[in-house]
């Protein structure tokens, strides 16, 4: 048996990162959800979601850039 050896220039796991597929997930696994609340007639705040909108926004386009940022360095 061989050993397996780690090369250098194998791309790591957050190298394979798509982030815009990731961001675009959450996203749209926030809307999804909101979708289905509704379709289950569960009693929504609409005054607290469009407080609670633009912050989940921040919230992803803070987590996107600091995952740019950090897989930068790393692409070739």
């Amino acid at each position: 048996m061989t050993a397996h050896r780690s090369d250098s220039r194998s791309p790591s796991r957050l190298d394979r990162l798509d982030i815009g597929a990731l961001i675009w997930g959450l996203l749209l696994t926030i809307v999804s959800g909101l979708g289905v609340a509704l379709a289950l007639d569960v009693h929504l705040i609409w005054r607290d979601l469009t407080r609670m909108g633009p912050l989940v926004l921040i919230c992803l386009g803070t987590l996107g850039i600091v995952l740019t940022l950090i897989t930068k360095g790393h692409r070739s």
